[in-house]
């Protein structure tokens, strides 16, 4: 025991801790380490000893100075001077001792001398040097599974480009990043008093594509930090404000990375991938961008879509007929409507449908009084009033109106009204010579009497009964559709 320290570590306890953990931290730490360093090359190799149920754990690297303070191998949360610099991965100077604690016996040989941790037995110096660079070489039991599961760990690793990574003899590939991007994100600094706080400063965010057999990550560095399940894997060149663990962070910064990806790939998700989790979480912050929120409602419901209005529900069915989607509000998080709206793309139904109202138009023009009417359209009223006589019993109110609205005609309340604005001139001038066409339109009409919406039973049944109503008119009074302006 050493007294002159508070406290003293428990090899056999530690490593207990350590021990349920993916061994996968084993080769992460160590290349880590390295890639931190001043390096061009790094060389790993993970063998298994024969004979034995032990692996043989190699890394070597090409840093010019080796440790520059080798106690850093065996002193656990000193000072690390890696805290201060954001774009390092080191923290706590805790890595590597998690490794050891796991060895058989290890040796570190670099610059300044050597340290061998002896197989139950203490720790001490040697006499070995190198004239660059470091060796770290330690037996480590492991099981065959987890020796597969630290290789394809290691195969996801995306290494710096100006690294030459190996492991077991093999050149770990490069990869290109499908897009990258600078934003502004919370990283890990030390004070001057060495305190870890948490700042936020711009980096660089690079997106990879997920080859076959990976599982999307979120990345420190080009070191896997966490299983997403997204569609990409998100590697950020900056400590990412992680657990002591080191192996997940908060919901509230990944749905932040979540949001900045969609932001950056909303061109290259398809239908297939619209739906999922991270998709919808990106939707619903309001750092979402309008294009994105717009492709993502593209895909998710088409191009050709309204939101539910409850205050015009004929609107709402014209949208169906006309094959656009109608989307609910139980559809959409709170957070994806506020979204959704604030980017003006999809409207409600009776803004793209409106249910004509003349009356209450917003031109605020009344009806065109009779006597100003033309003889032909003086024609088509008397008509329309005659034949709702005939067909439907009562007497409908038939007024003729120049606005602005949407609507060529419409029926509701006892009130018939054409719009000169919508009917083609020909409507008026050609009748009766156009006849069909009226007729047309004003059984169309005249089916609200019956219901208000286009896509009910009620409806078409209506449709059906006039159309067999006008049947028996024309059979039992054919003088009727013989139209003159004087026998109306």
């Amino acid at each position: 025991m050493n007294k002159s320290n508070w406290f003293d570590v428990n090899n056999k306890g530690l490593s207990e801790l350590v021990g349920g953990r993916n061994k996968a931290f084993i080769v992460n730490e160590m290349i880590q380490n390295s890639w931190d360093q001043n390096v061009t090359k790094v060389k790993i190799t993970l063998e298994p000893i024969k004979g034995r149920r032990w692996y043989k754990l190699v890394v070597t690297d090409d840093d010019p100075e080796g440790f520059k303070d080798i106690t850093d191998s065996f002193t656990l949360f000193a000072s690390s001077n890696k805290k201060d610099d954001p774009t390092k991965r080191g923290r706590f100077n805790l890595g590597e001792k998690l490794v050891l604690v796991l060895c058989d016996n290890a040796e570190i040989i670099t610059t300044s001398g050597s340290v061998i941790f002896q197989k139950n037995g203490p720790r001490k110096s040697g006499r070995k040097k190198t004239e660059k660079g470091s060796t770290f070489s330690a037996v480590v039991k492991i099981t065959k599974n987890e020796y597969e599961e630290i290789c394809k760990a290691v195969s996801m690793l995306i290494p710096p480009q100006n690294i030459d990574t190996y492991f077991n003899g093999e050149k770990l590939a490069t990869r290109e990043p499908i897009r990258s991007f600078e934003a502004k994100l919370q990283t890990e600094k030390s004070r001057p008093d060495g305190v870890l706080t948490r700042t936020t400063r711009n980096t660089e965010v690079e997106i990879f594509s997920v080859l076959d057999g990976e599982e999307a990550h979120l990345y420190e560095m080009g070191i896997p930090v966490v299983a997403t399940g997204d569609a990409f894997h998100v590697n950020i060149k900056q400590k990412i404000p992680l657990n002591m663990n080191r192996d997940n962070v908060t919901p509230a910064y990944l749905k932040k990375i979540r949001t900045l990806v969609y932001n950056n790939t909303y061109d290259l998700v398809d239908y297939g991938t619209v739906n999922e989790t991270w998709v919808k979480e990106a939707l619903s912050d309001s750092e979402c961008d309008s294009k994105a929120v717009d492709a993502s409602m593209d895909l998710r419901f088409s191009e050709n879509r309204v939101i539910f209005d409850p205050s015009d529900h004929e609107a709402n069915n014209k949208a169906v007929s006309n094959g656009f989607v109608v989307i609910h509000g139980s559809q959409l998080s709170k957070n994806e409507w506020v979204n959704v709206k604030k980017t003006g793309t999809t409207k409600p139904a009776g803004q793209v449908f409106p249910t004509p109202h003349p009356k209450s138009s917003p031109d605020g023009e009344p009806p065109i009084p009779y006597d100003k009417l033309t003889d032909k359209q003086k024609l088509v009223v008397d008509f329309t009033k005659g034949l709702a006589r005939r067909i439907m019993g009562i007497d409908i109110e038939v007024n003729v109106y120049a606005i602005n609205d949407p609507f060529a005609a419409c029926y509701g309340g006892g009130e018939f009204s054409y719009n000169v604005k919508r009917l083609r001139a020909s409507f008026f001038n050609n009748f009766p010579t156009n006849l069909e066409a009226v007729i047309d339109l004003i059984i169309h009409e005249f089916g609200h009497e019956y219901s208000g919406n286009h896509l009910s039973d009620e409806y078409y049944n209506a449709l059906s009964k006039l159309g067999a109503k006008m049947t028996l008119l024309a059979l039992a009074d054919p003088k009727f559709f013989n139209v003159k302006e004087s026998s109306l």
